[in-house]
């Protein structure tokens, strides 16, 4: 497994997954700011791409304004990705992990325990999503 990467997977389907996922950002004060479907973006640009695959920027403002207060070169990584990928009748959700990003930056006796928080929270938000799987069969 990738250490940038936080991946798990799902039974749902990308739309599911991603209706899922909202509700579990918001309980944890984050929301959706961007969403690219990647294949709707290539075929507007005349290229062809046939895999489902859907980008995320998801940000809370209050931890934003924070990591922006200790290094404004962190704005390079926000908002924080999350992709869901079609996998057979599944989906794939992968994280970019804050935790390993923050660490190319000066600063990290304050950047570490931020990068770890916000991790947390976001890989709790998708556990929840891929938790819910058990209750579908």
């Amino acid at each position: 497994m990738n250490d940038l990467i936080y991946e798990t997977s799902s039974k749902k389907s990308i739309t599911e997954v991603r209706a899922a996922l909202e509700v579990s950002l918001k309980e944890r004060k984050f929301g959706i700011l961007t969403e690219i479907d990647v294949a709707k973006v290539m075929e507007k640009k005349g290229v062809e791409f046939h895999d489902e695959l859907l980008l995320l920027g998801v940000c809370n403002p209050n931890y934003a304004k924070e990591v922006l207060e200790i290094n404004s070169d962190l704005a390079v990584m926000l908002p924080c990705s999350i992709v869901i990928q079609k996998n057979g009748t599944g989906s794939i959700i992968k994280l970019a992990k804050p935790s390993q990003l923050v660490a190319f930056f000066p600063d990290q006796d304050r950047l570490a325990a931020f990068g770890d928080k916000v991790e947390e929270l976001l890989r709790a938000a998708i556990d929840d999503v891929v938790a819910d799987d058990k209750n579908i069969d």
